[in-house]
């Protein structure tokens, strides 16, 4: 007689389960189907990260969290956006607003069911409103240590003694990303601080484990950050800061700020021509994202780089590889983002100077990536409209290349298959895409 599901042990069940789930979530939905005892077993693995997008399904998911506890309390991270809309023609049926409001409420009657929950991310149209909303979800969920959220350009205004955002302690991360109207009239591009509460969230007697911070907006805004700067956090290992212009700054306070964290691994930071790269020492330093030429002030700093992200700057192919030839010291580089003009992108063919001059491949750019980077793995490609945004990304996609990588006395030999740029459509116009 065939062994049944029921019949398996646990252990295989779940590992099964899990298994499932991370190749496709919809197998392990339908195995947590088959009977009470993979329901049992399987919920764990399918409900340990929930992403809610839509109305309509944040409603249909938390009404089932609500009437069934025991599932929620399985969550380990959760995303919600309410306002999600996978196409144009999607509506709601209530407004966003009432629907974040909605959300808001049922996420503190479940907070006390959601004891495993280390990770929360908001992406709302602003804060949740309720006074009470932050101080619910922390003391109920005491392993709460990563939080994200959206903001209202106006949210800040309101922020007082009062604001439970501001009381959330013991943050080992933190990302907000500043949302503005889209009303082109409004002010929302002039919000250009926070309060000093704020900052006091993520000081080290507050949160002294804080190692992953972020800040993010949708347009380009000047904003004072001396607040951050005059912070000290030992622990912090990852740093993002997106398309801002940094106010009133003194350079001498970034600097101190970046050179006391010791353990920062992954750095992303708006195009800031001011720093004295190679007065900042990184040895721990995996990831960096931002100026180009703070590689080239700072390059001895960067030697443990594996990832490189300068595609703020577009750069035609000549300069990309006079670039490369300043950067032979970033052995360890396995991906690498950069962007480049259209011009250079429409003229990508064997006689290109993205192969080599005169269809030369010892004299292109390829070849000097190869030799600059013998450990690159994975090249992205942007390809930019101008200088300036909007422009369109096009991923530069090689599957093939060990025979780019070892150069023999100079003469490099033919490319690999598997390079090839995607066909995409042109852009709308005024459709921004913002770097961060």
């Amino acid at each position: 007689m065939p062994l049944g599901f029921s019949g398996l042990c646990d252990d295989i069940l779940y590992l099964l389960g899990r298994s499932l789930y991370e190749e496709n979530p919809s197998d392990a939905h339908t195995l947590m189907l088959v009977c009470t005892k993979t329901r049992q077993i399987v919920v764990p693995v399918v409900y340990s990260s929930v992403r809610l997008r839509g109305s309509r399904q944040c409603t249909q998911t938390l009404r089932y969290l609500k009437s069934n506890p025991w599932v929620a309390s399985h969550i380990r991270q959760l995303v919600v956006d309410p306002n999600y809309q996978r196409t144009t023609r999607d509506t709601d049926v209530v407004s966003s607003g009432a629907t974040e409001d909605w959300v808001a409420h049922v996420l503190e009657e479940l907070a006390p069911h959601l004891k495993r929950l280390t990770d929360f991310r908001w992406d709302g149209s602003c804060l949740p409103k309720s006074r009470t909303f932050w101080q619910t979800l922390q003391s109920e969920c005491s392993t709460l240590e990563y939080i994200s959220v959206s903001i209202s350009h106006q949210d800040p205004l309101f922020w007082d003694d009062t604001t439970s955002f501001l009381k959330v302690r013991d943050l080992r991360g933190l990302s907000v990303k500043i949302k503005g109207s889209s009303d082109a009239s409004s002010n929302s591009r002039y919000l250009s601080k926070f309060p000093q509460s704020f900052w006091d969230m993520i000081h080290p007697s507050r949160s002294p484990r804080l190692h992953h911070l972020s800040f993010d907006t949708d347009i380009l805004r000047s904003f004072n950050f001396n607040p951050l700067f005059a912070l000290r956090l030992p622990s912090l290992n990852r740093l993002t800061v997106g398309s801002f212009v940094f106010s009133d700054f003194a350079t001498r306070d970034l600097v101190e700020f970046l050179h006391s964290a010791r353990s920062l691994e992954h750095l992303e930071i708006a195009p800031v021509a001011r720093i004295p790269w190679a007065e900042i020492d990184f040895p721990n330093i995996q990831h960096y994202g931002g100026n180009i030429f703070s590689i080239f002030t700072g390059a001895t700093h960067w030697s443990t780089l594996t990832s490189l992200d300068i595609s703020c700057f577009a750069l035609s192919f000549e300069r990309m590889t006079a670039f490369l030839r300043r950067t032979s010291q970033l052995s360890s580089l396995t991906t690498f983002t950069f962007r480049v003009t259209s011009e250079d992108v429409h003229s990508a063919h064997p006689n290109s100077n993205f192969f080599g001059d005169g269809g030369d491949p010892a004299l292109g750019l390829l070849p000097a990536l190869a030799c600059c980077f013998p450990n690159l793995q994975s090249l992205n490609m942007i390809n930019s409209s101008g200088s300036t945004l909007p422009w369109v990304k096009s991923t530069l996609h090689i599957s093939t290349y060990n025979l780019l990588m070892k150069p023999i006395t100079g003469v490099y030999p033919c490319l690999p298959q598997g390079i090839y740029f995607p066909e995409q459509p042109a852009p709308h116009a005024g459709t921004p895409t913002f770097w961060g």
